[in-house]
């Protein structure tokens, strides 16, 4: 599950319920297009804290492979990389 597709407040429910369904660990990209919007700027607050997301999942019982990229081939524009 991406963190930065899904609204933080909802980032708890979702993981809850992954691993209700059995699932023990996730994986989840980092796209630097949204963490760099242009060089040198860097932003991990809101909807872009994966500090917190991990935490989360962490909390509900689940592990997190954390795929930083640079590319990250998610049907994401340019393949998330930086400005």
């Amino acid at each position: 599950m991406h963190y930065f597709r899904i609204h933080p407040q909802c980032w708890r429910d979702r993981l809850r319920k992954m691993r209700l369904m059995g699932i023990n660990t996730l994986d989840t990209y980092v796209a630097w297009n949204l963490h760099e919007p242009s060089p040198g700027e860097f932003k991990f607050d809101g909807w872009l804290d994966i500090e917190e997301y991990i935490r989360i999942a962490g909390e509900e019982g689940l592990q997190v492979i954390v795929r930083p990229g640079p590319y990250i081939c998610a049907e994401w524009e340019f393949g998330g990389q930086p400005a």
